[in-house]
């Protein structure tokens, strides 16, 4: 099922502030490589801070930022619905 985000809003560290941009046009595409159920209809989903490096590629930032978005809405619904999602 296609993926779709009304709003989503990122904080990142000062150290790779200035490849934001270029990392959440990369995130868009990651996250639609994931399976989704659904449609799922999530108001808020908060993630863990995520230990990313300033050596590592935006793709591979945006690519563990995806990652975590998947598993913590999964689980979010997951809890929601009694693991029947």
């Amino acid at each position: 099922m296609p993926l779709q985000i009304d709003r989503l809003n990122l904080s990142f560290p000062a150290s790779l502030g200035h490849r934001k941009h270029a990392i959440s046009r990369l995130l868009r595409s990651e996250l639609q490589r994931f399976d989704w159920p659904g449609p799922l209809n999530i108001a808020q989903l908060g993630l863990p801070a995520l230990e990313l490096s300033s050596h590592q590629s935006n793709l591979a930032i945006a690519g563990a930022i995806a990652r975590q978005i998947h598993r913590s809405a999964l689980q979010q619904v997951s809890d929601v619905t009694g693991g029947t999602a």
